[in-house]
Formats: C-alpha cells, structure tokens, sequence
C-alpha cells in the first residue's frame, strides 16, 4: 500500500509540472520555440559560471554584457544545470495555467526573449540585441560577467601536394608568368654590346687622329 500510495504521489507530482505546450502564449509556440532552439545553437557556444564570473562565448556582435533582471508573474525556483533546463513559477495571470513550468532552450520568456543557457544561478535569456540574467532569489547574481566573441570567418592557409594536386585537376588557372629578368636579358645584353662597339670605334678614330706636328725653325 505505501508503494501505491508513494508511486501515486510521484504521478501527481510529475503531471503537477507544466511543459511549454501548455502555455505557447507565454512561452511560445512549438514553430517559434523550434526556430528560437536553432538560434540559440548558432549564436551561443556555451555559458561557464566560475566563481563570480559569468563568461558567455557567442557570436552575436551587437551583444554586450547582461543585465541582472527581474520578471514581473515569473521567478526560478530550481535549476539543472547538467540538463540544461529550469523550473520557473508562472503566476496569476489571464492566459495560461499558474504553476511551475519546466523550460528550455529556446523557450521564450519575457519581452521577445528567449532562454540562452542555464547556470547554477539562474538562467541567461535575451534576444538577438540584447541578453539579460535572470537569478534564483535564493543567491545573488554574478558579480561579473564577461562577454567572448568567436568569428564565424576562419583563416585556412596554403594549400600543401594534396592541395595542389586537386587545384591541377579543377582548375588550371593562367599560364605561368616568365621571370621578366629572362625576358629582358636579351635586350640587354644586345645594348651593351651596343655600347661596347661605340666605344670601341671612337676609340679607335681618337687613335687615328695623328697631333699637329710643331713647325721646324731653319737654322741660319
């Protein structure tokens, strides 16, 4: 009988906690929740909470550091931050059911925002201008938080044989050029000897040039 019993209160417990798809006007539809997960896999690579710090690696430029928040008729009471999933408390309100709901990535929460990442403190939430943190009342936030921005472009470097060989195949690309020492080496050497030659004729014709012999006085 206490088996029954505590298997009946374990059901009860379990169906007690709401998903999502029980609220899509405050959490989002399972559309926009799927397209808000595939946000989330691009533009986050991962959240670390150490100590004090709270360092989010992205790759949204427009982001700047969060800002510790507080949402009015929604507060966390527990996390998982291996699960990566948070229990947050709706309050009264007009559209959905009051309770606590089981949320995720993607998720959407507040003002057009979203859930990014779960830390032991809280859980990290925005949008594509903006990200803000929201706590457990039971700690304070981080005292710091900084922000690692991570490029989409990546450099690749010269391709080595491998690369070469499969650029031969595909593309041959413009004839080599010719070294342009070679090509002007002719021309060159064609002047210079040129030069030499004229040289060598007026030389040649100062040479031919006999000097005004001096006038011989006749001795009287």
């Amino acid at each position: 009988m206490t088996g029954v019993a505590f298997v009946l209160a374990a059901t009860v417990a379990s169906s007690s906690v709401f998903t999502p798809a029980d609220c899509p006007q405050i959490f989002g539809s399972e559309q926009r929740r799927a397209r808000q997960r595939q946000m989330v896999q691009y533009a986050v690579d991962g959240v670390e909470q150490h100590r004090e710090t709270l360092r989010v690696f992205h790759r949204m430029g427009k982001w700047q550091k969060p800002e510790a928040v507080s949402l009015a008729g929604l507060s966390v009471v527990s996390v998982d931050r291996a699960a990566q999933t948070a229990l947050v408390e709706l309050k009264k309100n007009e559209v959905c059911p009051t309770g606590p709901y089981r949320i995720s990535h993607g998720d959407s929460i507040g003002a057009g925002g979203y859930v990014l990442g779960v830390t032991d403190r809280g859980l990290l939430f925005g949008d594509e201008k903006r990200i803000r943190f929201l706590r457990l009342p039971s700690v304070r936030p981080p005292q710091q938080f900084e922000m690692v921005w991570r490029s989409d472009y990546r450099v690749f470097g010269g391709g080595g044989a491998a690369a070469a060989s499969s650029s031969s195949k595909t593309d041959k690309g413009p004839a080599p050029l010719r070294n342009k020492s070679n090509v002007a080496a002719p021309a060159a050497r064609e002047a210079a000897r040129g030069a030499r030659e004229a040289a060598a004729k007026a030389l040649a014709k100062k040479n031919s040039v006999k000097p005004r012999s001096t006038p011989r006085q006749k001795i009287k």
